[in-house]
């Protein structure tokens, strides 16, 4: 045997020296993410950095032998040197192969701006900021420059366009701008009111008169009694609730105007109703809330809704009646449209041109807090045809009168909303006339299904609608001139009786 000893030793040594040349091949690889690779094979995947994601394992085909993949791997480093494509130090992927300079500061919006999945007008909206808000930003597309933002606990994307690194102090909206808070009604302290018909105009600000005197009572009371009726009979299927809506005049009429402007004590006449209701309806008395945020933008000077900044203050009550937690108002989607001239001015211009003329030189701003949920819906005309549409529209487009109308499409006798994002079932009946409009997106959220009602225009029993659909809640929206309608309590008879 020792003559074999030489041999053995020969093919020990050989093997190591193969060994050690095999080792010797393969140079370093850095991590994916930082060399670039991921660009070169094309993939754009945003999860890179092993091997089982560069475009060999994508086809489904493994390398033939470790020599096809050391070279392949080396030719990749020799192009990326040669053309500069290495990504950066400080960079990382993002979705849809975008590539984020990494940051960390905080910035400002310098105007309403929506967030989105995508840095790009193509993601998702998934929410958006209000002018002056803080947003703390993480990164930048290095390719269309755009930010990415820490944004309720989750990841979204910002024009560039749209925040600053200087704090936005101004708290003043500019036209087209919207702000959480927005403006107060000015212009109205000193001035003599003038009245066009029922209609006082104040500076340049419209106020609808109101007397809650003894006709009123008894119709309140009919009201009262017609929600009662609902409740009674949808008691153990459906939770009836019933939300009077005041009117600006008793609102936002300065004090000092009180006993010259016919406003009514509007509060007393909201408590009225709901103390006439029985047991089962569950009264959700929004005046006080109101009146609290009276010297914000509640109503329009030129039209006689509401904003859907009151609405939403409307809607936080109704959560808090219905015990869920509402979102805040940097949840929703932001937008503004100017120049509205409403119903106040359209409504007495040809009789009162100079006393209204003051109302259409202070155009309204319509802002708009739309739902963040994949929802789509249809509303059904008079004529009984069906269209899909926005739940919020800029209709700009359309004359002036109507911009209004960007809330659910106006009035319609029935609107369905379906909300894909939430799936327990959860639905409810919003009966309404047009106030209702700017309150029906606040709960799009909230939903899995919400049907509209205007009671002025549809034809069936909502008692029986609700039983057929299993619809978790009612909600009568109604502001009180409507339930001091001797028509409307017609209409409120036909859908219940």
């Amino acid at each position: 045997m020792r003559k074999f000893k030489p041999a053995l030793v020969v093919l020990l040594i050989s093997a190591m020296i193969l060994g050690l040349m095999a080792c010797g091949v393969k140079e370093p690889q850095g991590n994916p993410s930082e060399s670039g690779s991921e660009e070169q094979s094309g993939t754009g995947d945003s999860q890179g950095g092993s091997e089982v994601e560069t475009g060999d394992s994508e086809t489904g085909s493994e390398p033939d032998s470790e020599i096809e993949t050391e070279t392949g791997s080396e030719s990749d480093s020799e192009t990326e040197s040669e053309t500069g494509s290495e990504q950066e130090p400080g960079t990382e992927p993002s979705p849809e192969g975008y590539t984020i300079k990494v940051l960390d500061k905080t910035m400002w919006a310098t105007t309403g701006v929506n967030v989105r999945s995508l840095p790009s007008t193509e993601g998702t909206i998934i929410g958006g900021l209000v002018r002056g808000q803080e947003i703390k930003v993480t990164g930048q597309c290095n390719e269309n420059d755009w930010y990415r933002v820490e944004y309720n606990g989750a990841t979204g994307y910002v024009s560039n366009k749209y925040l600053s690194d200087d704090k936005v102090v101004d708290n003043t909206p500019a036209p087209g701008e919207p702000n959480a808070t927005v403006d107060k009604i000015k212009d109205v302290l000193g001035k003599t009111p003038k009245k066009a018909g029922s209609l006082y105009v104040i500076g340049n600000a419209g106020f609808e008169g109101y007397s809650f005197n003894d006709t009123l009572k008894d119709r309140a009371e009919t009201y009262a009694q017609l929600m009662t009726q609902v409740a009674d009979a949808l008691k153990g299927v459906s939770n009836v609730y019933v939300m009077p809506i005041p009117l600006g005049s008793g609102v936002c009429l300065p004090d000092e105007y009180k006993g010259k402007v016919s406003a009514g004590d509007q509060a007393a006449a909201i408590d009225y109703i709901l103390g006439h209701m029985g047991d089962n309806a569950v009264a959700v008395d929004i005046f006080d809330t109101l009146y609290a945020h009276r010297d914000e933008y509640l109503y329009f000077r030129t039209d006689h809704h509401w904003t859907q900044l009151a609405a939403y203050y409307a809607y936080t009550d109704y959560c808090k009646a219905k015990g869920i937690e509402a979102f805040g108002l940097d949840h929703f989607v932001h937008k503004a449209y100017g120049g509205f001239v409403g119903s106040f001015y359209f409504n007495h211009y040809e009789n009162y041109k100079s006393t209204v003329n003051a109302l259409y030189n202070a155009p309204d701003i319509v802002y708009t807090y739309a739902p963040v949920s994949n929802a789509q819906m249809i509303y059904t005309k008079t004529d009984g045809t069906s269209t899909k549409w926005p739940i919020i529209k800029d209709v700009s487009n359309y004359k002036t009168g109507v911009k209004y109308s960007c809330f659910i499409a106006g009035d319609n006798p029935y609107t369905i909303i379906e909300n894909k994002d939430v799936q327990d079932g959860s639905s409810c009946i919003v009966v309404k006339e047009s106030y209702g409009n700017a309150f029906v997106p606040l709960l799009v959220d909230h939903y899995q299904t919400i049907h509209v009602i205007d009671q002025r225009y549809w034809k069936g029993n909502v008692i029986d609608f609700a039983k057929k659909h299993n619809v978790t809640d009612v909600i009568f929206a109604n502001n009180l001139t409507a339930i001091g309608s001797k028509t409307q309590l017609k209409y409120f008879k036909n859908i219940i009786e």
